[in-house]
């Protein structure tokens, strides 16, 4: 059995109207079966994209080094200029015209923290990821609800 013999058997699966009322064996048997397509769907992707895959290789192994050596070289020139135009007794100089091209300037913001005890805290965020495996060990956190969320997981056989 092809992977189109598969679609056509699983045709009315794909079009079945999910949003009429349907029996929650039914449900779970159609989520099952569209896991079970899914494979296979992916499965026939991977085998279709095996030919390809060496001419592939061949192609990022000629370009490849000759884009990293250009990028190289392009940060290597971009140090170079970025302590002349930024030179601190000279206002900054946002856009170079050459004959082949502009060079914009961007100014990118960063900070570092010097006080966490002096930022307001309107400035600080929480951290989930902390919260999560203290609920997941039972504890109770002042000012944090525990809200549960459940998902459908299908696995095909």
């Amino acid at each position: 059995m092809t992977i189109f013999d598969k679609i056509d058997e699983e045709k009315e699966l794909m079009t079945v109207d999910i949003n009429r009322e349907i029996a929650l064996p039914t449900l779970a048997e159609m989520g099952c079966r569209l896991q079970s397509l899914l494979k296979e769907y992916e499965k026939a992707k991977k085998e279709a994209e095996k030919p390809f895959k060496k001419e592939l290789q061949k192609i990022n192994s000629i370009y490849n080094p000759k884009i990293e050596r250009i990028k190289e070289l392009k940060e290597k020139i971009a140090n170079k200029i970025l302590p002349q135009i930024t030179d601190k007794n000279l206002p900054v100089k946002k856009k170079l015209n050459t004959e082949v091209g502009i060079v914009y300037i961007r100014e990118t913001l960063d900070f570092s923290i010097e006080s966490f005890d002096d930022i307001p805290r309107e400035y600080l965020t929480v951290d989930t990821e902390k919260i999560k495996e203290a609920l997941k060990m039972g504890l109770e956190i002042p000012g944090v609800k525990r809200n549960e969320r459940f998902t459908v997981v299908f696995k095909s056989s």
